[in-house]
Protein backbone atom coordinates (compact mmCIF):
# COMPACT_ATOMS: atom_id res chain seq x y z
CA UNK A 1 0.00 0.00 0.00
CA UNK A 2 2.82 2.40 0.77
CA UNK A 3 4.33 1.78 -2.68
CA UNK A 4 0.96 2.40 -4.38
CA UNK A 5 0.41 5.52 -2.31
CA UNK A 6 3.87 6.81 -3.23
CA UNK A 7 3.22 6.20 -6.93
CA UNK A 8 -0.07 8.08 -6.69
CA UNK A 9 1.56 11.04 -4.96
CA UNK A 10 4.36 11.07 -7.56
CA UNK A 11 1.87 11.00 -10.41
CA UNK A 12 -0.22 13.71 -8.80
CA UNK A 13 2.80 15.93 -8.22
CA UNK A 14 4.00 15.50 -11.79
CA UNK A 15 0.63 16.18 -13.42
CA UNK A 16 -0.60 19.11 -11.35
CA UNK A 17 1.39 21.72 -13.33
CA UNK A 18 -0.17 20.45 -16.56
CA UNK A 19 -3.65 19.99 -15.15
CA UNK A 20 -4.62 23.62 -15.56
CA UNK A 21 -3.89 23.23 -19.26
CA UNK A 22 -5.81 19.98 -19.71
CA UNK A 23 -8.30 21.74 -21.98
CA UNK A 24 -5.47 21.92 -24.54
CA UNK A 25 -5.43 18.50 -26.23
CA UNK A 26 -1.82 19.07 -27.30
CA UNK A 27 -0.48 19.05 -23.73
CA UNK A 28 0.85 15.60 -22.69
CA UNK A 29 0.16 14.27 -19.19
CA UNK A 30 2.63 12.27 -17.12
CA UNK A 31 1.64 8.64 -16.58
CA UNK A 32 3.09 5.53 -14.90
CA UNK A 33 2.29 1.86 -15.45
CA UNK A 34 3.77 -0.98 -13.39
CA UNK A 35 2.77 -4.61 -13.71
CA UNK A 36 3.16 -7.87 -15.67
CA UNK A 37 4.26 -7.76 -19.30
CA UNK A 38 1.42 -9.27 -21.32
CA UNK A 39 2.47 -8.36 -24.84
CA UNK A 40 5.45 -7.26 -26.96
CA UNK A 41 4.91 -6.43 -30.64
CA UNK A 42 7.31 -4.78 -33.10
CA UNK A 43 5.40 -2.24 -35.20
CA UNK A 44 6.03 -1.60 -38.87
CA UNK A 45 7.40 1.89 -38.08
CA UNK A 46 10.11 0.41 -35.81
CA UNK A 47 8.39 1.23 -32.52
CA UNK A 48 7.44 -1.43 -29.98
CA UNK A 49 4.01 -1.91 -28.45
CA UNK A 50 4.35 -3.23 -24.91
CA UNK A 51 1.23 -4.22 -23.02
CA UNK A 52 1.56 -3.85 -19.24
CA UNK A 53 -1.44 -5.52 -17.64
CA UNK A 54 -4.00 -4.16 -20.13
CA UNK A 55 -2.27 -0.83 -20.74
CA UNK A 56 -0.76 -0.30 -24.22
CA UNK A 57 2.59 1.50 -24.06
CA UNK A 58 4.50 2.80 -27.08
CA UNK A 59 8.31 2.54 -27.04
CA UNK A 60 10.11 4.64 -29.66
CA UNK A 61 13.72 5.43 -30.55
CA UNK A 62 13.94 7.88 -27.62
CA UNK A 63 12.68 5.40 -24.99
CA UNK A 64 15.28 4.15 -22.52
CA UNK A 65 14.82 0.42 -22.00
CA UNK A 66 16.79 -1.26 -19.23
CA UNK A 67 17.02 -4.01 -16.67
CA UNK A 68 18.61 -3.31 -13.28
CA UNK A 69 21.94 -4.38 -14.81
CA UNK A 70 21.99 -3.35 -18.49
CA UNK A 71 20.61 -0.99 -21.12
CA UNK A 72 18.70 -3.02 -23.70
CA UNK A 73 18.25 -2.73 -27.43
CA UNK A 74 14.83 -3.44 -28.88
CA UNK A 75 16.19 -6.74 -30.17
CA UNK A 76 17.20 -7.76 -26.64
CA UNK A 77 13.83 -6.68 -25.28
CA UNK A 78 11.98 -8.66 -27.97
CA UNK A 79 14.21 -11.74 -27.79
CA UNK A 80 12.30 -14.96 -27.12
CA UNK A 81 15.38 -16.61 -25.59
CA UNK A 82 14.42 -17.71 -22.10
CA UNK A 83 16.08 -16.07 -19.13
CA UNK A 84 17.99 -18.56 -16.92
CA UNK A 85 15.63 -20.90 -15.09
CA UNK A 86 12.45 -19.45 -16.63
CA UNK A 87 9.83 -21.30 -18.67
CA UNK A 88 8.47 -18.15 -20.29
CA UNK A 89 10.02 -16.65 -23.39
CA UNK A 90 12.15 -13.55 -22.89
CA UNK A 91 10.54 -11.02 -20.57
CA UNK A 92 6.97 -12.20 -21.14
CA UNK A 93 4.99 -12.26 -17.88
CA UNK A 94 7.88 -10.49 -16.22
CA UNK A 95 7.53 -7.09 -14.56
CA UNK A 96 7.74 -3.69 -16.23
CA UNK A 97 7.75 -0.18 -14.83
CA UNK A 98 7.05 2.36 -17.57
CA UNK A 99 7.13 6.11 -17.10
CA UNK A 100 6.17 8.57 -19.79
CA UNK A 101 3.39 10.72 -21.22
CA UNK A 102 -0.13 10.15 -22.45
CA UNK A 103 -1.91 12.18 -25.08
CA UNK A 104 -5.50 13.43 -24.92
CA UNK A 105 -6.71 9.99 -26.00
CA UNK A 106 -4.88 8.22 -23.18
CA UNK A 107 -2.21 6.68 -25.40
CA UNK A 108 1.04 6.34 -23.43
CA UNK A 109 4.51 6.86 -24.90
CA UNK A 110 7.27 5.73 -22.56
CA UNK A 111 10.35 7.78 -21.73
CA UNK A 112 11.87 5.09 -19.50
CA UNK A 113 11.05 1.39 -19.11
CA UNK A 114 12.51 -0.96 -16.49
CA UNK A 115 11.98 -4.68 -17.20
CA UNK A 116 12.92 -7.79 -15.26
CA UNK A 117 11.57 -11.33 -14.82
CA UNK A 118 10.57 -10.44 -11.26
CA UNK A 119 11.82 -8.25 -8.41
CA UNK A 120 12.74 -10.53 -5.51
CA UNK A 121 14.90 -9.87 -2.44
CA UNK A 122 16.04 -12.03 0.49
CA UNK A 123 17.93 -10.84 3.58
CA UNK A 124 19.34 -13.63 5.72
CA UNK A 125 22.45 -15.80 5.93
CA UNK A 126 24.62 -18.16 3.92
CA UNK A 127 23.62 -21.74 4.82
CA UNK A 128 25.77 -23.67 2.30
CA UNK A 129 28.92 -22.81 0.38
CA UNK A 130 30.79 -25.86 -0.79
CA UNK A 131 31.50 -27.82 -3.98
CA UNK A 132 30.20 -24.99 -6.12
CA UNK A 133 26.82 -25.07 -4.37
CA UNK A 134 25.56 -21.91 -2.70
CA UNK A 135 22.49 -21.62 -0.50
CA UNK A 136 20.97 -18.75 1.39
CA UNK A 137 18.46 -19.64 4.10
CA UNK A 138 18.48 -23.16 2.56
CA UNK A 139 17.45 -21.77 -0.84
CA UNK A 140 19.74 -22.55 -3.83
CA UNK A 141 21.36 -19.46 -5.33
CA UNK A 142 22.95 -19.09 -8.76
CA UNK A 143 24.39 -16.07 -10.53
CA UNK A 144 22.41 -14.91 -13.56
CA UNK A 145 24.78 -15.02 -16.54
CA UNK A 146 22.40 -13.66 -19.20
CA UNK A 147 23.73 -10.53 -20.96
CA UNK A 148 20.34 -8.87 -20.54
CA UNK A 149 20.68 -8.98 -16.74
CA UNK A 150 24.23 -10.03 -15.82
CA UNK A 151 25.07 -10.69 -12.18
CA UNK A 152 27.81 -8.77 -10.39
CA UNK A 153 28.66 -11.93 -8.46
CA UNK A 154 29.42 -12.04 -4.76
CA UNK A 155 30.43 -8.76 -3.13
CA UNK A 156 31.18 -7.49 0.34
CA UNK A 157 29.25 -4.65 1.92
CA UNK A 158 31.32 -2.14 -0.07
CA UNK A 159 30.26 -3.71 -3.40
CA UNK A 160 33.79 -5.00 -4.00
CA UNK A 161 33.91 -8.49 -5.63
CA UNK A 162 35.14 -11.15 -3.22
CA UNK A 163 36.44 -14.71 -3.28
CA UNK A 164 33.18 -16.60 -2.72
CA UNK A 165 34.94 -19.84 -1.78
CA UNK A 166 36.34 -18.07 1.30
CA UNK A 167 32.91 -17.06 2.60
CA UNK A 168 31.92 -19.01 5.71
CA UNK A 169 28.51 -20.50 6.45
CA UNK A 170 26.58 -18.24 8.81
CA UNK A 171 27.67 -14.99 7.16
CA UNK A 172 24.95 -12.35 6.96
CA UNK A 173 23.89 -11.68 3.38
CA UNK A 174 21.30 -10.03 1.12
CA UNK A 175 20.48 -11.08 -2.42
CA UNK A 176 18.55 -9.37 -5.22
CA UNK A 177 17.29 -10.93 -8.43
CA UNK A 178 14.47 -13.33 -9.30
CA UNK A 179 13.20 -16.71 -8.13
CA UNK A 180 13.05 -18.95 -11.20
CA UNK A 181 10.80 -21.81 -12.29
CA UNK A 182 13.39 -24.37 -11.15
CA UNK A 183 13.09 -23.19 -7.53
CA UNK A 184 16.48 -21.45 -7.64
CA UNK A 185 17.25 -17.81 -6.92
CA UNK A 186 18.96 -16.10 -9.86
CA UNK A 187 21.15 -13.46 -8.23
CA UNK A 188 22.14 -10.16 -9.80
CA UNK A 189 23.47 -8.61 -6.58
CA UNK A 190 24.72 -10.67 -3.63
CA UNK A 191 26.11 -8.68 -0.70
CA UNK A 192 27.84 -10.57 2.11
CA UNK A 193 29.09 -9.18 5.42
CA UNK A 194 32.44 -10.94 5.39
CA UNK A 195 36.20 -10.64 5.76
CA UNK A 196 36.68 -12.87 2.70
CA UNK A 197 39.51 -11.55 0.50
CA UNK A 198 38.75 -9.51 -2.62
CA UNK A 199 39.20 -11.04 -6.06
CA UNK A 200 41.79 -8.36 -6.81
CA UNK A 201 44.11 -6.17 -4.76
CA UNK A 202 44.11 -3.48 -7.47
CA UNK A 203 42.47 -0.12 -6.61
CA UNK A 204 38.71 -0.39 -7.10
CA UNK A 205 35.63 1.81 -6.90
CA UNK A 206 32.08 0.45 -6.95
CA UNK A 207 28.42 1.49 -6.92
CA UNK A 208 25.91 0.41 -4.31
CA UNK A 209 23.03 2.76 -5.21
CA UNK A 210 22.54 4.76 -8.42
CA UNK A 211 19.17 6.45 -8.29
CA UNK A 212 17.67 9.45 -10.09
CA UNK A 213 14.30 11.19 -10.00
CA UNK A 214 13.19 12.78 -13.27
CA UNK A 215 11.75 16.24 -12.62
CA UNK A 216 9.81 18.16 -15.23
CA UNK A 217 9.79 20.45 -17.08
CA UNK A 218 13.47 19.99 -17.95
CA UNK A 219 13.94 23.70 -18.64
CA UNK A 220 12.89 24.63 -15.10
CA UNK A 221 13.85 21.68 -12.90
CA UNK A 222 16.98 19.57 -12.68
CA UNK A 223 16.92 15.87 -11.92
CA UNK A 224 17.68 14.65 -8.38
CA UNK A 225 20.57 12.20 -7.92
CA UNK A 226 21.35 9.82 -5.04
CA UNK A 227 24.55 7.88 -5.72
CA UNK A 228 26.39 5.71 -3.19
CA UNK A 229 29.31 3.35 -3.40
CA UNK A 230 32.40 1.75 -1.97
CA UNK A 231 36.13 1.99 -2.60
CA UNK A 232 39.30 0.13 -1.69
CA UNK A 233 42.12 1.58 0.41
CA UNK A 234 44.69 -1.11 -0.41
CA UNK A 235 46.95 1.26 -2.31
CA UNK A 236 47.28 3.89 0.44
CA UNK A 237 47.38 2.59 3.99
CA UNK A 238 47.83 6.10 5.41
CA UNK A 239 44.88 7.81 3.70
CA UNK A 240 41.69 8.42 5.62
CA UNK A 241 39.74 9.75 2.62
CA UNK A 242 39.70 9.45 -1.17
CA UNK A 243 38.20 11.64 -3.91
CA UNK A 244 35.61 10.25 -6.34
CA UNK A 245 34.56 12.14 -9.49
CA UNK A 246 31.18 11.37 -11.01
CA UNK A 247 30.11 11.69 -14.65
CA UNK A 248 27.02 10.96 -16.67
CA UNK A 249 27.66 9.02 -19.88
CA UNK A 250 25.51 9.79 -22.92
CA UNK A 251 26.44 8.25 -26.28
CA UNK A 252 30.00 7.73 -24.98
CA UNK A 253 30.26 11.42 -23.98
CA UNK A 254 31.16 12.08 -20.32
CA UNK A 255 29.68 15.11 -18.52
CA UNK A 256 30.98 15.99 -15.05
CA UNK A 257 28.35 15.90 -12.29
CA UNK A 258 30.35 16.49 -9.14
CA UNK A 259 32.63 14.89 -6.57
CA UNK A 260 32.25 12.75 -3.47
CA UNK A 261 34.59 11.96 -0.59
CA UNK A 262 35.13 8.35 0.46
CA UNK A 263 35.86 7.75 4.15
CA UNK A 264 37.85 4.78 5.40
CA UNK A 265 35.88 2.25 7.45
CA UNK A 266 36.98 1.82 11.06
CA UNK A 267 35.77 -1.80 11.06
CA UNK A 268 37.07 -2.84 7.62
CA UNK A 269 40.05 -0.48 7.10
CA UNK A 270 40.82 -1.82 3.62
CA UNK A 271 37.56 -0.27 2.41
CA UNK A 272 35.50 2.90 2.58
CA UNK A 273 32.11 4.34 1.62
CA UNK A 274 31.11 7.46 -0.33
CA UNK A 275 27.88 9.24 -1.23
CA UNK A 276 26.84 11.94 -3.69
CA UNK A 277 23.56 13.85 -3.60
CA UNK A 278 22.97 16.48 -6.23
CA UNK A 279 20.70 17.98 -8.83
CA UNK A 280 21.46 18.38 -12.52
CA UNK A 281 21.13 21.80 -14.13
CA UNK A 282 17.83 22.67 -15.84
CA UNK A 283 18.31 22.72 -19.59
CA UNK A 284 16.47 22.44 -22.89
CA UNK A 285 19.19 20.13 -24.20
CA UNK A 286 17.43 16.98 -25.52
CA UNK A 287 20.04 14.72 -23.86
CA UNK A 288 21.22 16.53 -20.73
CA UNK A 289 17.67 17.59 -19.91
CA UNK A 290 16.81 13.98 -19.11
CA UNK A 291 17.98 12.06 -16.07
CA UNK A 292 21.24 10.18 -16.71
CA UNK A 293 21.03 6.55 -17.76
CA UNK A 294 24.65 5.60 -17.07
CA UNK A 295 26.94 6.97 -14.33
CA UNK A 296 30.73 6.66 -14.18
CA UNK A 297 32.74 6.95 -10.95
CA UNK A 298 36.50 7.64 -11.10
CA UNK A 299 38.86 7.48 -8.13
CA UNK A 300 41.18 10.47 -8.66
CA UNK A 301 43.19 9.93 -5.46
CA UNK A 302 46.95 9.43 -5.48
CA UNK A 303 47.90 5.85 -6.24
CA UNK A 304 44.38 4.82 -7.29
CA UNK A 305 45.41 4.62 -10.96
CA UNK A 306 42.19 6.42 -11.95
CA UNK A 307 40.19 3.29 -11.13
CA UNK A 308 36.67 3.63 -12.52
CA UNK A 309 33.38 1.81 -12.92
CA UNK A 310 30.01 2.43 -14.58
CA UNK A 311 26.48 1.53 -13.58
CA UNK A 312 22.90 1.73 -14.86
CA UNK A 313 20.83 4.43 -13.16
CA UNK A 314 17.51 3.54 -11.57
CA UNK A 315 15.40 6.42 -12.92
CA UNK A 316 12.06 7.04 -11.24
Amino acid sequence: MKKLHSLFLLLLACTLPAYSQVVDPGVPLVTIAEGPIKGLVRNADGTVLMTIMGVPVILNANTRVRTPMAVLTFNQLMSITKMPGRNQRGFMNGTALARGFQDANGVMTAVDVLVQPAENVVVGMITKNSGGLLEMNQMPVKFCMDARMPSRGAMNGFAIPIDLASVTVGSTASVEGYYDDASTFQSINLYIDTLAPPLSRAPQVAFIVTRAVENIPNTKKGDTLDIRGGVTFFHDKAALTQSINLYRIDNNVATFLGSAVATRSLVYPDYGLWRFNGTTFPTADPVLGNAPTVIRAVNTSAGANMAFTEDIVDVR
